[in-house]
């Protein structure tokens, strides 16, 4: 497992949790918490972080497909609110309370290895 940032710094860091309906069942996420979980063909989803362009950190969810050296398929944000929001979604920057160029681009970061992905840096960030 890998160390994620200081907690005390993610804006969102409250202690939410979703069910996550998905190809293989459900499971529970807990925002901050470690996590890894095989959703089928490949693809897992695991917690993590994700930085802003704007410098802020929140926890959230990456959708990563381990067959193909972790290519980085979705992100989900956990919102003040407890909602995860996901970067496809209509109203994403409207439920972060944010403009495209405070998000973009953003690095992420999550706490579970991917076995030989090349997309992430010795300090565990993606690299834009």
């Amino acid at each position: 497992m890998l160390t994620p940032p200081n907690t005390n710094t993610i804006t969102s860091m409250l202690k939410h949790e979703i069910m996550l309906t998905h190809g293989q069942g459900t499971d529970l996420f807990v925002a901050g918490k470690p996590a890894k979980v095989e959703v089928g063909g490949g693809f897992v989803i695991v917690t993590g972080t994700v930085k802003f362009a704007d410098g802020s950190l929140h926890n959230c969810l990456l959708e990563i497909c381990e067959q193909d050296s972790g290519e980085h398929y979705g992100t989900g944000v956990w919102t003040v609110g407890g909602k995860v929001t996901w970067q496809d979604d209509n109203d994403f920057l409207a439920s972060l309370g944010k403009t495209s160029e405070q998000v973009y681009p953003y690095k992420y970061c999550y706490w579970e290895r991917i076995p030989g992905d090349h997309h992430v840096g010795a300090d565990g960030w993606s690299r834009c």
